[in-house]
């Protein structure tokens, strides 16, 4: 959205509004160059840092060195990809305030078993390469945060966030509740809830 915005600054200035041919064309440009943007973008260090911000809104918040585990799908290779790079990006340790997130890859086959802190699910998952953290991790529950405000829909993940174009954070009360997972009544003021 940001790309497209940028696109239409740019051809605005070059814009006359006595030549309505022109900016019907630059209109016509700026589609199809929209056409071709990705639907998703890679997972940045600003989402991570909104994430890990966020997660300071738990009502027993988690501190100092976390596992992060990258939760990622092996048979795809966009989703492996992304939690290559995410794993890249935090590489032995990334602090954000009092957290250092420190990355550990995770099938989405394997998350059961997996010890880690806190999940990280990738974006490119299908719905049936989605791993059900809740009913897997019914024993003990782990806060799972995704960019994929899709996953968050459906209930796969509690804590979506996105820092473009404005940071935004979404929670699924329902998973929230079920994995017994509290926010403080600040944080709730601040997010978008979604059932």
């Amino acid at each position: 959205m940001y790309a497209i915005s940028a696109v239409f600054q740019a051809l605005a200035r070059f814009a006359r509004p006595v030549r309505p041919v022109v900016c019907l064309c630059q209109a016509a440009l700026a589609c199809l160059l929209a056409i071709g943007l990705p639907a998703r973008a890679d997972v940045t260090t600003a989402d991570v840092q909104v994430a890990a911000r966020a997660l300071s809104f738990v009502t027993d918040p988690l501190k100092g060195a976390i596992r992060v585990g990258i939760v990622y799908a092996a048979g795809n290779p966009k989703s492996v990809q992304q939690a290559q790079s995410l794993r890249s990006m935090l590489g032995n340790g990334l602090k954000v305030g009092n957290l250092e997130l420190r990355p550990v890859l995770v099938r989405s086959t394997d998350v059961a078993d997996a010890n880690v802190d806190l999940f990280f699910l990738t974006e490119y998952m299908t719905v049936n390469e989605t791993p059900n953290l809740l009913q897997d991790r019914a024993r003990q529950p782990i806060l799972c945060v995704t960019t994929d405000i899709e996953q968050v829909r459906r209930g796969a993940c509690v804590m979506g966030v996105r820092s473009r174009p404005k940071v935004e954070v979404f929670v699924n009360r329902e998973s929230a509740t079920t994995s017994n997972t509290k926010f403080s009544t600040v944080f709730r003021v601040m997010i978008t809830e979604l059932s």
